[in-house]
């Protein structure tokens, strides 16, 4: 499916697991380049490496409340 995401930019609040990080994934695969966002660390480093690993686009991730 082509969402015309290519190149464009997504902030995707609450990211390091569940439905949050399905989305992130679906807009990487669709090019996006994605920002995850959520305040556990960990969790968005493991989320940033399945992201990249499924989709070959590694996200940048920003840890915060």
């Amino acid at each position: 499916m082509d969402l015309g995401l290519k190149g464009r930019c997504a902030l995707v609040l609450a990211s390091s697991a569940g439905l949050g990080k399905a989305i992130a994934t679906e807009f990487a695969k669709e090019g996006a380049n994605v920002m995850l966002f959520s305040p556990f660390e960990d969790e968005l480093k493991g989320a940033q490496k399945e992201i990249l690993e499924i989709t070959g686009k590694e996200p940048s991730f920003f840890c915060g409340a």
